[in-house]
């Protein structure tokens, strides 16, 4: 278990202790090497965490999102579902992520929220969706990722949308591609209980073998779910923990480590 306790997820500012990116990028180097890996760069932060470019080509994330949480830590050892990234790792995240002896820790005046709980997931890199195919995919996504709609009358509508907008740089072989690709996007999202909704434009992107893949996922639960509890919540099959304080990161005779 890697110990961050204290993490405010509200607000992300790299340069005050007073929030949660300040944190994440202060120790994200050191939980990286802890699992075997190192930071390349950073990919960017979001209202649920930070993502990191790591040096193997994969990716390393710090969220608070359970929803993302509990479908990647369900999908770590599948590596092949069509569509959906892959995960390889998955660990909690726990502890004080202050170190009281640091000169930062006199200027950490908020109220943490010490009741939310991190964890760090380790995922292949995807290339997000650039602005115009998410353009494109806010127009179009709802009928894209409906069975009630056919190929054809999709096809239709991503033409007509681009045609009308003069300014995307869409060629035909983009449109080819997502039509191509959209039965067994359909199939996917079905088998495995995708929740469409969250699959907007910032969670989506392609493979480096130049599949459409949705990343950042939430699985749904039953449909005879009151809407709040739609969602599954409960993160599974964790990887085994690592322990993390604020001064360092130590797992004695950990073999997976």
């Amino acid at each position: 278990m890697i110990k961050l306790k204290t993490l405010l997820i509200e607000s992300l500012r790299s340069e005050d202790p007073n929030h949660v990116l300040y944190w994440i990028l202060k120790h994200a180097s050191n939980i990286a090497a802890k699992l075997g890996e190192q930071i390349d760069k950073e990919l960017g932060g979001g209202v649920n965490g930070v993502a990191f470019l790591l040096r193997s080509g994969k990716v390393l994330k710090i969220t608070g999102d359970t929803q993302e949480v509990a479908a990647a830590s369900r999908y770590r050892t599948k590596l092949n579902v069509p569509h959906l990234v892959s995960v390889y790792d998955v660990r909690k995240l726990e502890g004080d992520i202050v170190d009281p002896n640091s000169p930062d820790y006199a200027k950490f005046k908020t109220s943490w929220d010490r009741s939310r709980q991190f964890y760090v997931i380790i995922m292949d890199e995807v290339t997000p969706f650039n602005n115009h195919e998410q353009q494109v995919w806010r127009e179009i996504s709802d009928d894209y990722l409906s069975p009630r709609f056919s190929d054809e009358i999709t096809r239709e509508e991503l033409e007509s949308f681009i045609d009308e907008h003069r300014n995307l740089t869409l060629s035909e072989r983009w449109i080819d591609t997502m039509i191509t690709q959209r039965q067994s996007v359909l199939s996917a999202f079905r088998r495995n209980s995708v929740y469409t909704l969250e699959a907007h434009g910032e969670n989506m992107g392609w493979s480096r073998h130049g599949k459409l893949v949705h990343f950042d996922w939430w699985m749904r639960l039953d449909s005879d779910h009151d809407l709040i509890q739609q969602f599954e919540t409960r993160p599974r099959r964790l990887n085994k923990p690592v322990q993390y304080d604020a001064s360092g990161i130590d797992t004695p005779n950990d073999p997976t480590m």
